[in-house]
């Protein structure tokens, strides 16, 4: 089956060796592999947050701060500063990134004005209003919104067609580009509905090592005291279970994404770059050339939990865990 997409996600939860995988998609001649993580689709207030707001959650107060909270964050992604995503810098990555996120924005608004509400407000602003100063200004009115009247179905075409302009180069011969966006098993039948044909690798780990990895690189996102990280990774792998039951019954698992192991990547790897390749539909490598990746380097990483738990700690995790190492066939 001809592939109608150019785009291959490779996503995971945090620590689950994503990097190992594209690592190996970079072996093959006709797939390109941005050097970061790209942060515009599933991110709070990034396209999906967006498109859920202006069409399943509407309100006129909600579309205008979607809107907004859109157009900050990929400012922020473009700008080297003091803020969030400072060191992503993706307009240093994707050319004329500024220009064409503004362009995709234009094309989703019908309007802005002058004007204020509660959330936006300030109460300066409120002062002077009720000073009875009608003329608007800066310091009693902010920019708003009125989206433009299309509905999810041409909002997916117009974010298809930015996002196609956005990563392919013409001139390059590259058939396929390879995106590393965490979190994304989450949100599959929205991925495949905005680019259909659209492949999501999703990369799980023994929690036994995610955890220790975690502890190991001092990952600031998740709590520091190992029972609370539990709850916090608990609750991440029941519900990537739940999508994937769903993802089945809808008949996408296995078309438009597929998980697989970090371990049989490094321990199977032909048998597993052999599934990435039917499932990608890409052409067969053959014999690895270990040029970016290389499993050797990567066993160091399997089974580290030894290093940085307790018995007690690696006995409870295990039972908390028992649900997951399950349903995935761990031994």
């Amino acid at each position: 089956m001809k592939n109608n997409s150019n785009f291959i996600f490779c996503s995971g939860l945090g620590s689950t060796g994503s990097s190992a995988f594209i690592n190996l998609l970079q072996e093959y001649e006709e797939i390109n592999v941005f050097d970061r993580e790209f942060r515009l689709l599933v991110d709070p207030n990034g396209i999906l947050d967006l498109r859920r707001d202006l069409f399943d959650n509407w309100s006129y107060f909600k579309s205008d701060m979607a809107l907004r909270r859109f157009k900050n964050l990929y400012s922020n992604l473009s700008n080297r500063g003091l803020g969030p995503y400072a060191l992503l810098r993706h307009s240093s990555v994707f050319k004329d990134f500024d220009e064409k996120c503004n362009n995709y924005f234009n094309e989703l608004i019908f309007e802005e004005y002058d004007g204020i509400w509660y959330g936006i407000d300030t109460l300066l602003s409120r002062v002077i209003i009720k000073l009875g100063f009608k003329k608007r200004g800066y310091l009693n009115s902010r920019k708003m919104y009125i989206p433009n009247e299309i509905d999810k179905q041409q909002f997916d075409l117009i974010t298809r067609s930015f996002l196609n302009n956005l990563f392919l180069n013409k001139k390059n011969s590259f058939k396929r580009t390879v995106i590393e966006e965490n979190l994304l098993g989450f949100f599959a039948t929205e991925i495949s509905e905005i680019l259909p044909g659209s492949k999501i690798i999703n990369v799980i780990r023994n929690p036994l090592d995610v955890i220790s990895d975690s502890i190991r690189v001092n990952w600031h996102a998740c709590p520091q005291n190992i029972s609370k990280y539990i709850k916090f990774q608990k609750l991440a792998y029941s519900r990537l279970i739940e999508k994937e039951n769903t993802y089945r019954k809808s008949k996408i698992y296995g078309k438009s994404i597929l998980t697989l192991k970090f371990e049989d990547l490094v321990l199977k790897t032909e048998k597993t770059r052999f599934e990435i390749e039917n499932f990608l539909e890409i052409s067969k490598l053959g014999k690895s050339a270990n040029k970016f990746f290389n499993p050797n380097i990567s066993k160091k990483n399997i089974h580290i939990y030894k290093r940085f738990l307790s018995d007690e700690h690696i006995s409870v995790i295990k039972k908390e865990f028992d649900f997951f190492l399950s349903h995935y066939n761990y031994q």
